[in-house]
C-alpha cells in the first residue's frame, strides 16, 4: 500500500505540475481561521500557504508615524511619512472582512508628490530576514508551507497602494516623466528583493498584483507589466525556483498575453 502524501508534499507536487495523491485544499495564512480550527481541518486535508516576506524595510531618512482614528465607521489609520523633501499622508480603512487596508486618501495627491515618493523609495533598504522565513516555514511543519513573497509589478503597486487608479491615470498622461521616475525606483528596489528571495531555501517564489482585465489592457500588460515578470523570472529561474503570481480579476481579455508571460 502506497503511503499517503503529507499536506506539504501535496502542495509541492501540484506546484511542480505533477499529480499528488489528492488535490490540495489550501488557504492563505492571513485568511485562515483560528489555530484550533485549522488543526481540526488539517485532519481533513486542509493546508495553509504562508506568503512570507524574507525581508523587511528600513528607511533611515523617513520619519513614519501611524495615528489611529476612532470616530470613523470602521477602524482607520492615518499614516504620515515625513522626509527632508516633503511629507506624504495616507488615510486607510481596515475593512472587517479580511483585515485588508483600503486607502480612502492616497499618498500622492498631485504631481508635486512624486518627488517625495521617489525619495522614500530610494531611501528604502531591504534587510535580509531569511532566518525569519525559515522559522515561519518550520512552524507549519507538514501541514502547509511558507513561500517567499517577492515584489509586485511596480505599476500595480503604484496605483493600488500609493496613488489610486484615477490619480495614476491622469498623471500618466499629464506628467509621465515624474511617474516613470517612481516606477524606475520601484524596479530597482524590486531587484534587491529578488536577490533575497532567490536565496531562500524554497523551490518557489510568489508575487502579487491582483491583475484584472477591466483595468489592465493587453498593451498595458506588454508595456508596463511584462518587463517586471521577465526580470523576476530571470532571477528566480536562475536560482532554480518556480514562480507563482496572484491574479484574481477578470482575465479573459488577458489570456493570450499571460500565456506569453514567463510566470510558471
Amino acid at each position: 500500500m502506497v503511503a499517503k502524501m503529507t499536506l506539504r508534499e501535496r502542495i509541492t507536487t501540484a506546484f511542480k505540475r505533477e499529480m499528488p495523491d489528492q488535490i490540495p485544499f489550501t488557504c492563505y495564512q492571513e485568511l485562515a481561521p483560528s489555530a484550533e480550527t485549522v488543526s481540526s481541518l488539517n485532519k481533513l486535508g486542509f493546508a495553509v500557504i504562508w506568503r512570507k516576506e524574507p525581508f523587511y524595510f528600513q528607511q533611515p531618512n523617513v520619519e513614519t508615524t501611524v495615528h489611529q482614528i476612532t470616530d470613523e465607521k470602521y477602524p482607520t489609520e492615518l499614516i504620515v511619512h515625513k522626509t527632508p523633501v516633503g511629507t506624504l499622508t495616507q488615510k486607510a480603512v481596515i475593512e472587517p472582512g479580511y483585515g485588508s487596508r483600503w486607502p480612502t486618501e492616497h499618498f500622492v495627491k498631485g504631481p508635486e508628490d512624486y518627488a517625495v515618493l521617489e525619495f522614500i523609495i530610494r531611501d528604502t533598504i531591504c534587510v535580509d530576514d531569511i532566518d525569519g522565513f525559515v522559522e515561519a516555514d518550520r512552524d507549519l511543519g507538514d501541514f502547509g508551507m511558507a513561500i517567499p513573497r517577492a515584489a509586485d509589478p511596480p505599476v500595480l503597486e503604484l496605483w493600488r497602494r500609493l496613488t489610486g487608479l484615477e490619480r495614476f491615470s491622469y498623471d500618466w498622461h499629464d506628467c509621465r516623466e515624474e511617474v516613470q521616475r517612481v516606477l524606475d525606483a520601484l524596479s530597482e528596489r524590486n531587484g534587491k528583493i529578488w536577490e533575497i528571495a532567490a536565496n531562500t531555501p524554497c523551490d518557489f517564489s510568489c508575487s502579487g498584483g491582483n491583475m484584472t482585465g477591466d483595468v489592465v489592457s493587453p498593451k498595458m500588460f506588454d508595456t508596463l507589466i511584462m518587463p517586471h515578470f521577465e526580470a523576476e523570472a530571470a532571477v528566480m529561474h536562475g536560482a532554480g525556483k518556480t514562480t507563482l503570481n496572484h491574479m484574481d480579476g477578470m482575465l479573459k481579455s488577458l489570456v493570450d498575453v499571460i500565456a506569453r508571460c514567463p510566470i510558471d
